[in-house]
């Protein structure tokens, strides 16, 4: 292949498109939702906007795609300038978030970048290699900062995990996030 073919092949592609991040701003967990019609939203550009304060694009690609199938969701987005900024841009793109606050960001964060994938089982490693796996008396609560406010709909803070479970017939908290 010469140079000019190759060339040609990459001008074909399309130029990339640059994402200009917002200048600063606090960290802050959100759930998207889907506003109207799927018809009329715009994916990509949902996208970009969270990607502009800091969210991987996997992360808000995923967070799209769930509030799009309006599923539960929620998305760590490192650099919100404000909330409001956040939401208008989002809603011209037909979607509304709702907040938590940032220092449950910020403990999420951090416990996020301390654990590796997920196992087979649900479980996680942490990088020293200890596996944890949640246990069946922590509280809905808890659980609620770290998947969002959607998290076990229907039932209060102070419940227990094993309850919740067991009343929807999930074995593992894996079963219970995929229903």
């Amino acid at each position: 292949m010469t140079k000019s073919s190759l060339k040609e092949r990459l001008e074909q592609l399309g130029r990339i498109q640059g994402v200009d991040p917002v200048p600063s701003g606090s960290p802050a967990i959100v759930s998207l939702r889907l506003l109207g019609k799927l018809a009329e939203t715009k994916s990509v550009e949902a996208v970009i906007a969270l990607r502009r304060r800091g969210a991987p694009t996997l992360v808000a690609k995923r967070a799209v795609e769930a509030a799009m199938e309006r599923k539960a969701n929620a998305l760590n987005v490192p650099t919100v300038e404000s909330l409001a900024a956040l939401s208008e841009d989002l809603r011209r793109f037909g979607f509304a978030i709702s907040s938590e606050s940032a220092t449950l960001a910020s403990n999420a964060d951090a416990r996020w970048r301390s654990m590796k994938e997920p196992g087979l089982d649900g479980r996680h490693g942490d990088r020293d290699g200890e596996i944890h796996k949640k246990r069946s008396d922590t509280l809905v609560g808890t659980l609620r900062k770290e998947y969002g406010p959607g998290f076990a709909k229907g039932y209060r803070s102070d419940t227990k995990l094993g309850t919740v479970l067991r009343e929807e017939g999930a074995g593992s908290l894996r079963e219970l996030l995929k229903k």
